[in-house]
């Protein structure tokens, strides 16, 4: 049985990562337009990891690397700078498979 304090952490962990991806949602939608319309390859890369209990768990995010146009990588340098491109590893907040302490771990481990 989930102690009621691990619970309410939960609850509150998937709703502030979703009210958060509502937020940047149309930020979200812009780069992914802008990333497809300057490559001809996958936007999002899926990265596996495994968790502190050893649950593996797949994150997504956008692809800033690789060859292409130089807007392609200017953009690229800028997302990676200011982390937007784990943003969409939010939805595995989301999802209930990792949380927030978790994610941003994901975010140091460059």
């Amino acid at each position: 049985m989930i102690s009621p304090g691990i619970f309410i952490k939960s609850c509150f962990e998937r709703i502030f990562a979703l009210a958060i991806l509502a937020v940047v949602a149309p930020t979200l939608l812009l780069v992914a337009l802008f990333l497809r319309s300057n490559t001809d390859k996958p936007i999002m890369l899926a990265d596996d990891f495994a968790t502190s209990d050893g649950a593996s768990v797949r994150s997504y995010r956008f692809r800033t690397t690789g060859r292409g146009s130089p807007a392609f990588l200017t953009v690229g340098r800028f997302l990676r700078a200011f982390s937007f491109d784990e943003l969409p590893g939010l939805w595995a907040i989301v999802r209930g498979q990792i949380s927030i302490g978790q994610f941003l771990a994901l975010g140091r481990r460059k």
